[in-house]
């Protein structure tokens, strides 16, 4: 049986796997090759699936070669037809597309749809894809940033774009299997650990857990919120436009009241913190 290498245009879609391949190869097997396998200058054009079911059944498949323009918008409509592509897998191909150049191809009619240096435009990619310009930018983040495996779950449609691209910005490459397969720790797992080895550990929500309490986290976070109050405090005092005399002056007897009842405990916080401030200081010199 004659062996045919596979066209690059062709392989941007997954290949069967599964109970879809052995229901196509039973097909093959019952009723014979009913569409032929499209080829390009030798190689795999379409019909990648079915002629791996031919080989695996044992017959010379019927081949043609492809002579007109446009591979692109070819291979597009012979698989888009044929498949039930999800969003995330047609954004995907969108975005390859935009990887791709003319060159070594017949014919130029559709250059007009494409860059000056031969290359898809990502809104005629999106159009022909009919997705939108947007999730076609999400999909070459994942294409840039993602480990093969993770590329490979939304081409086979397991993993959306959206959620790859998440996993392409928060999980090194080298862990990215581990996130596509479910194989992270769970945040109580991954806190469980964190205690025990005394580092970060990446969870299945992606993100980086030290091992804190819940309880530990909010009070964490009530700290930052009063140092932040503290700052805008200062920061307000530091630039005031009037000066101490003008306040008192214009001060109607409500602010007077507000004013017996904190300044007393405001000064001796300042004094203190300036006290502990410049100890610090003196002895970081």
């Amino acid at each position: 049986m004659k062996e045919y290498e596979f066209h690059e245009l062709a392989n941007e879609f997954p290949l069967l796997g599964g109970d879809g391949f052995d229901g196509l190869v039973n097909d093959i097997r019952e009723h014979g090759l009913r569409e032929p396998i499209w080829l390009y200058e030798g190689k795999i054009l379409d019909g990648r699936n079915r002629y791996r079911a031919c080989q695996k059944i044992g017959i010379e498949p019927d081949t043609r070669e492809y002579e007109g323009d446009g591979l692109e918008a070819f291979v597009l409509s012979l698989n888009l037809h044929r498949r039930h592509l999800t969003t995330s897998q047609r954004a995907l191909l969108a975005a390859k597309q935009t990887n791709l150049t003319h060159g070594g191809q017949r014919g130029d009619k559709d250059q007009g749809a494409n860059l000056p240096d031969g290359s898809v435009s990502s809104a005629n990619a999106a159009e022909a894809l009919n997705v939108s310009e947007r999730i076609v930018k999400t999909a070459r983040t994942v294409q840039e940033n993602g480990s093969p495996e993770l590329v490979e779950a939304v081409e086979k449609g397991d993993v959306s774009v959206s959620k790859a691209s998440e996993i392409s910005k928060k999980v090194p490459k080298e862990r990215q299997k581990e996130a596509v397969e479910d194989k992270l720790p769970t945040p109580k797992q991954a806190n469980q650990q964190a205690r025990k080895n005394g580092t970060k550990v990446l969870a299945s929500d992606l993100r980086y857990h030290d091992g804190r309490t819940p309880e530990q986290n909010e009070a964490e976070k009530n700290v930052t919120k009063i140092m932040f109050q503290c700052f805008e405090a200062l920061e307000f005092l530091a630039t005031m436009k009037v000066s101490a005399a003008q306040l008192v002056e214009i001060m109607d007897d409500s602010g007077r009241y507000r004013i017996d009842n904190n300044l007393g405990a405001a000064t001796d916080f300042i004094t203190e913190l300036n006290k502990i401030w410049r100890a610090k200081d003196d002895k970081a010199a």
